[in-house]
């Protein structure tokens, strides 16, 4: 008995069937592709989660971000070989104004997720290596404290600050984004 791989001609996966998926799941699950071509289904979060992105939304919102660049569960495109891949981070904020979905990941100035168990091991270790890759300058990662990474060296993340929440949330947002104001994606004020 021979014991051989099988011929499998599996067609890749794209964008569009990921949106696809997404608008059409009943359940709420949500479907990610790494660049390499992994394919990762979470479960609906619950209303623990949406309480997190519910308060650090109204954080954004209340230093003067945008509605439109301050966004939740919207696609990401991530660089890789042939079509790459697409991450929905949980929370992201943008430099400018963004309309779309699996938009490119250059003028993102943080993704953040809070973790589930459903997403521990993805948040926590796939995604860290893949927002670093992707040139993506900052990502939070929100459990029971926010850890901040920013990129740093080539293209590999470094802890700048790690906070709980309700410390992150009774501070100005210019504090941890420093240098980075809400509008226009230029540079704030001093003293911000």
């Amino acid at each position: 008995m021979n014991a051989e791989a099988p011929d499998w001609d599996m067609p890749a996966v794209t964008l569009e069937q990921l949106t696809h998926w997404n608008d059409l799941d009943q359940w709420g699950r949500r479907f990610e592709l790494s660049p390499a071509g992994t394919l990762f289904v979470t479960p609906l979060p619950d209303g623990a989660h949406a309480g997190v992105v519910s308060r650090l939304l109204w954080w954004f919102l209340k230093a003067g971000w945008p509605p439109g660049q301050v966004l939740h569960a919207v696609g990401v495109r991530a660089p890789g070989p042939g079509i790459g891949g697409g991450w929905i981070p949980d929370l992201t904020v943008w430099a400018n104004p963004v309309h779309g979905c699996w938009l490119p990941a250059e003028d993102l100035v943080v993704a953040i997720e809070i973790v589930t168990p459903a997403s521990h091991a993805v948040d926590r270790h796939v995604k860290v290596h893949e927002y670093a890759a992707a040139g993506i300058p900052r990502y939070w990662l929100v459990d029971e404290s926010v850890t901040m990474y920013q990129l740093a060296g080539h293209r590999r993340y470094e802890v700048s600050e790690a906070v709980t929440l309700d410390c992150l949330l009774e501070t100005p947002a210019g504090s941890y984004l420093p240098g980075i104001s809400a509008g226009s994606g230029r540079s704030a004020p001093s003293g911000w």
